[in-house]
Order: C-alpha cells, then structure tokens, then sequence
C-alpha cells in the first residue's frame, strides 16, 4: 500500500509509514516554502512537515524589497504576487510628535533586481501562491498536521519522528496517536523564532538586546480605493506613544503598530472598544472593519550556529529582528537562497558537504548588520520619555545625528579580494535581455545560476580550454549587454563602476568585477581557485 494517503491538497502519512528525502524542511511559513520549491524544481526529494493543518490565515510582515521579489521569480511566484503587490512610491518618513520631519528615507522606485524597490504586501496571498506552486511540484511531499518531535542526526543524514495534529474547536492545536518516520539526508529548520529545531539540537541562542511589545492592528477599509489622509509608510515618534503606520498593505488593508505603555494589559488593549480611539484620526468604525489586532514582541537574536552536522536554521530560526527596516521576511528568503544553491551542488554531487559552511559564514555577518540597524532605529522609535524624545528631535533636526549608512553588503566568503574589489558582495543587476529570440528579465532568459554580463563595448579575450571546462563545470552562461533600453541600466551599472564585466553568482551577489578584458581570465581563476577545496569535478 502507498503510505500516502491524498488529503485534499496536502500528504497524509499513514500510521507508522517511513519516508525517506534529499532533504526534509520543518515549517512551512514562506521561507520554507520557497525553499522547498527551489529544491522540488532542482529535482531533489523534498518533506517538508508542518504542525499546523492549514496556512496562517494572518499578516505578518507588509513589505518584500527588489531582491526579495527577484528570489521569489526563481520560483515562478514574483509575477502573480506583483499583481496583488502595491509597490512603494519610495518613501518612508519618520515624524515626532509635532508633525516635524526627523528622517525623509528616499530610494528608487525599481530596484536592481529587475522589481520594485519595495513593495507593501498582505503576507498570506504571498503563502497561498507559494503553496500552490510547492504542490505542483512532483518532487516535494507536504505534510500539513504533522509536528516533528523526535530528531536524530548522524553523518550520514537524519531521522525524524512526526505526531498527527489536529486543531480543537478553539483553534488549539491537539496531537493525535498517530506517528510516522522519515529519513533525509539534511534537515533544515524553518520553524521560527521558538524553532523546536535549534531547540532539539541544543544550539545557543544570543540575545542581541532589543524587545519591545507593540499592538499590531490591521484594518480592512470598506472602500480600499479611497486613500486614507496618511503616509504611505510611516514611524510616528510620539514619547506619548510611538506608533508605525502603512497606508496599503497589499490591496485591501491597512496596518498599524503602536507600542504599548508600561501598565498596559495585552488582553485588554486589543478589545476593539480600546482600538477604535487609536486609530481614529486616519479611520472610524463606519469606514472599516478591525481584521486582527495583537500584541506581539519585538526582539533581536541569532543562533550560535546555523549548521549542526546534518542540522541547517533559516528565516527566523536563525535570526530575529524588530520590524523597523521591514527587513524579517527579506532575510528569511535571502537564507532560502544562499542555502539552496549549495544544497543543490552537495545533493547533485557537484561539492563536498563542506561548501555549506560558507552559508553561515557569509549570511550571518549580514543578517547582524541588519539586526544592528533594526535595532538602532527601534531605539530612536521607542523613546516615552519626553525630555530624552526632546534631545532626539533637536539633535536630529539640527543635522546632528549621524546619517543612516547604506544597506549592507556580503563581506566575507566566496567573494574576490572582499574589501578591495568595490563590487564583490554587492547584488548584481537583472535586466531585460533578449537572447537566442527570447527577451525578459535575466533569470527567466537565462536562468538563476552563475554568469558573466559584459559590456558591449567591450571584447572580451577567448578564454583558454581550461577556462571553457571550468564555465562549463559550474554553469556560467555569458551575456553580452547591449545599448538598447532593456539593457541599458546594466550598462550604466557596469559603466558607473568602471568595469566591463561582472562576475555574478546563484544568490545574484557579485562575485567580483573585471575593469578590463584582460581582468576576466583572473577572475576565473580566483573562482576556481577558492572552489577547489570543496568542488569534485575541476576543470
């Protein structure tokens, strides 16, 4: 008998059943779920095991940047989420009390990543379409009702153990009698900030400072066409009470966030009764409906490790931050991946399982900088005191105050001279290009691995036939861009930085640039050489 049993759109295992993957995912929210779709596609055997029976019918997170949206196309998801997607005008302001401008945060409306900068989301059509596109692939089972509570690892992969859950009438979450097993050769963590993963595995986690509980409100306007009299995104830095506001959230809702007072009861601040007065200057009760209100805390933290022998933490599980950059949900999918690109050439043989300690190595620094930045600017949001509030207005508004740095970039890893090669570890442009009769962006032309964009302007030197083995050991595809609209902003990309070709890897950060043709044969071989500890096949 086929221990699958078909349960509408999910796997059902049966009682006692044993499965066996490439790799097996614990949680299902939409770092998992990308993951688990860029595994299925790359033709890996994916479990993924979730305890709760059905998606998270609830917002999280209102905003995915370009980069975002472009790891989201690697899954065939971005175009139909962009149409549910309300993409920023590229402004988010910081006000006090009085209304006066403290920070004017300015970007451009596109991205380099071929998408809008940001973009304001409603996160469960985000979860809805991945998990539509998850299903359709052959190679992943989901397993939705099914709570891992056993683990074992070895050198050779793991064993999990899984309960059947079900929810109450309340909406509890209840495990039944029922128990299955399966094997994988890696486990990845996707289960959150609690993740019973890192838990199960006893590693560390660091506390980085920060925690704050803040209501989190989100609203459904009776009439969504009608903009409502407030910013597009907003911190409102009141020491009375500092609040954060998105005037759209996907197509239909608004949110706000404000944090709560010491004294303040959770139970009692999310009765509607209490709500309705916090909000009323932008919306009252005849204009809408309350869809959720909660309280949630805000933290900041990392894991001690991201990879325990067979054991990987992504999203959450890894790393939390407060949501003040609107950067949690980015992070989660940047980890989905920098992971999947490296699972993919340990499964398919192409590299030692060792190539894996480059994710930790080369996503933890980033996600720090982030944290660190999130967390500094929760501080600036998070000032009751109206003496100390009144130092931070004037020190901001008469120039005083430090300027907010630049996003960071990957600092360390599988990058060319990091430090002295001005583009390596920065996110390489996706145009619009036209190849073998095909024209649209990059990744769809082409595909999301490795590949070298060259200016054409330029001629670039035949590669030798040693050259030509590697390319072809590691995928890279060349592209020629030209000076036509669709190519341009690559062009001037590559132009700005003096450079006539870039060097591009599967996460689309920049391996490293070349300032002139004879600079690209070296390039390779600094590739080839920093490869060669864990690759099987060299050229």
């Amino acid at each position: 008998m086929n221990p699958i049993l078909k349960d509408g759109p999910q796997c059902r295992l049966e009682p006692g059943s044993q499965r066996a993957y490439d790799v097996a995912i614990v949680g299902y929210g939409p770092v998992g779920q990308a993951l688990a779709a860029m595994l299925g596609q790359a033709g890996h055997r994916v479990g993924v095991f979730e305890r709760w029976p059905s998606l998270y019918p609830l917002p999280r997170a209102c905003v995915v940047d370009h980069e975002a949206m472009r790891i989201l196309q690697s899954v065939s998801v971005a175009e139909p989420f962009s149409r549910l997607a309300v993409p920023t005008g590229g402004e988010y302001v910081w006000l006090n009390a009085a209304g006066q401008t403290l920070y004017h945060f300015r970007y451009p409306c596109d991205g380099v990543s071929g998408w809008p900068s940001r973009s304001l989301i409603y996160q469960p059509d985000l979860e809805r379409l991945l998990d539509q596109r998850v299903k359709s692939i052959p190679q992943v089972e989901v397993h939705q009702g099914y709570e891992v509570t056993g683990l074992r690892s070895d050198a050779d992969g793991v064993t999990i153990e899984a309960s059947r859950c079900e929810a109450d009438e309340n909406g509890r979450l209840q495990r039944t009698q029922e128990r299955c097993n399966a094997t994988a050769r890696w486990i990845v963590g996707c289960d959150g900030a609690n993740s019973w993963v890192r838990q199960a595995s006893g590693i560390a986690w660091e506390d980085l400072g920060f925690r704050a509980d803040w209501l989190v409100v989100d609203v459904i306007p009776n009439d969504p066409t009608r903009e409502l009299d407030m910013p597009e995104a907003a911190q409102i830095c009141d020491p009375a009470r500092p609040v954060t506001l998105m005037r759209r959230m996907g197509k239909r809702h608004v949110r706000w966030e404000m944090m709560l007072l010491p004294g303040e009861d959770a139970a009692e601040i999310t009765q509607h009764r209490n709500v309705w007065p916090m909000i009323e200057q932008w919306i009252r009760p005849d204009q809408g409906r309350i869809d959720r209100a909660a309280v949630y805390t805000f933290q900041s933290g990392v894991a001690g490790t991201w990879r325990q022998g067979r054991v990987l933490l992504a999203g959450d599980a890894a790393h939390l931050m407060p949501p003040f950059l609107g950067q949690g949900l980015c992070s989660g999918l940047r980890d989905a991946r920098a992971l999947f690109w490296r699972l993919d050439d340990v499964l398919a043989g192409r590299h030692e399982a060792s190539a894996l300690d480059l994710y930790e190595q080369e996503r933890a620094p980033h996600v720090k900088t982030v944290i660190e930045r999130a967390v500094a600017l929760g501080k600036v949001v998070c000032i009751t005191d109206p003496v100390e509030a009144a130092r931070r207005d004037e020190s901001i508004l008469s120039g005083n105050a430090p300027t907010l740095p630049q996003f960071p970039t990957l600092t360390s890893g599988l990058l060319h001279k990091p430090g002295r090669d001005s583009v390596a570890g920065e996110l390489g442009p996706q145009p619009v290009v036209t190849t073998s009769g095909q024209t649209g962006l990059l990744d769809d032309v082409i595909g999301a691995g490795w590949h070298l964009l060259v200016d054409n302007d330029q001629s670039i030197p035949v590669w030798d036939a040693r050259h030509e083995r590697f390319a072809a050991a590691i995928g890279l595809q060349t592209v020629v861009l030209g000076d036509q609209a669709r190519g341009a902003s690559a062009l001037q990309w590559l132009r700005t930085r003096g450079l006539t070709a870039v060097l591009v890897r599967p996460d689309f950060y920049v391996f490293g640039g070349a300032a002139a043709p004879a600079d690209v044969s070296p390039l390779l071989d600094d590739l080839q050489r920093q490869l060669r500890s864990t690759m099987k096949v060299t050229a």
